[in-house]
């Protein structure tokens, strides 16, 4: 995905550099499939990509909004700001996929900065962070050809990879905001299928014990890493592992004094 690095850790500073990617007049499809992703060998996919990339940026930006009531500066400041960005979901939100886009003005590209300014940052995701995460995805691909384990729990395995591994590619976009949805989305998804494992027995047969205690250490592996980049106390810590009774995991990952 070439998006630059945002010059700020949070929706507004992903916004801009998002935004300052897009030039005037040229077709919506034409810039947003390289920037985000997708297929364009026929119309029929390009316009498909479009429409999904569109539905991202959309995101970002009710994101953005979002951080923006949550901006610790006066009420007044907030208005101004906004104000000026009224114009905005111009480019937004275009009138069609094969419309030539409308390049955010300069003036408002400076509104964005200073709103990048405001809004709360995140720390970086380190290489050591995406290390131990791919780490984690490569103990859950040990057990999905296993035999051993039911359909369920490996269809469970190739839905945590596929989540985890889109939030990672699309970290540029969300943040760590998208690691801690990701794994909330996870951990609604393992816990449905284990308390349907359970009711059949099957969760306590030691193959299946051992890969929810896989699933256990990945799900704490991204809450804890998202939540340390949000400066925040890890969401449910340690739910997983109480919720599938099993051992809490040993932290991995060193909280800093704001956590």
């Amino acid at each position: 995905m070439n998006i630059p690095e945002a010059m700020n850790q949070n929706s507004a500073g992903r916004l801009l550099a998002i935004l300052s990617l897009f030039r005037n007049g040229h077709a919506v499809s034409d810039q947003l499939i390289p920037v985000f992703g997708g297929e364009s060998d026929s119309v029929f996919k390009k316009n498909q990509s479009a429409l999904k990339a569109l539905f991202l940026l959309h995101t970002l930006y009710q994101e953005f909004l979002e951080d923006m009531r949550n901006a610790e500066i006066s009420v007044q400041q907030r208005e101004v700001l906004l104000r000026g960005l009224i114009n905005l979901p111009q480019s937004i939100y275009p009138d069609g996929v094969n419309t030539g886009f409308r390049a955010v003005p300069d003036a408002e590209m400076a509104l964005l900065e200073v709103c990048a300014t405001v809004i709360h940052q995140e720390a970086p995701l380190q290489k050591s962070d995406i290390d131990k995460i791919r780490e984690s995805v490569a103990s859950l691909r040990n057990f999905i050809d296993d035999a051993e384990i039911s359909s369920s729990l490996r269809t469970v395995l190739l839905d945590l990879i596929r989540i985890t591994e889109d939030a990672i590619s699309r970290y540029n976009i969300y943040g760590a905001r998208g690691l801690r949805n990701a794994y909330k989305s996870m951990l609604s998804e393992a816990i449905v299928v284990y308390s349907a494992s359970k009711s059949s027995g099957t969760s306590e047969a030691p193959k299946e014990k051992t890969v929810w205690v896989s699933i256990n250490n990945h799900l704490d592996t991204i809450n804890r890493i998202a939540t340390t980049l949000m400066k925040y106390k890890p969401l449910l810590e340690w739910s997983a592992a109480l919720l599938f009774n099993l051992p809490p995991p040993q932290p991995t990952i060193e909280h800093g004094k704001n956590d």
